[in-house]
């Protein structure tokens, strides 16, 4: 995130997996709790599997 910032980013959005009845073909986007450890906030759910989250700078 650093790096992105740095060069002038406004944004970082990401689309992790929100349920835990996945396959693990699927874990490759990630889940909603690794974004938020890493800062991400919600913006919206789309889908019941998916949730938009970003962090602004």
């Amino acid at each position: 995130m650093d790096f992105a910032g740095e060069r002038g980013a406004r944004a970082i959005e990401g689309y992790p997996i929100t349920t835990k009845k996945v396959i693990l073909e699927e874990l490759h986007v990630g889940t909603e709790g690794v974004f938020a450890d890493a800062g991400f906030t919600e913006v919206s759910r789309p889908t019941p599997r998916r949730v938009v989250m970003r962090v602004d700078f």
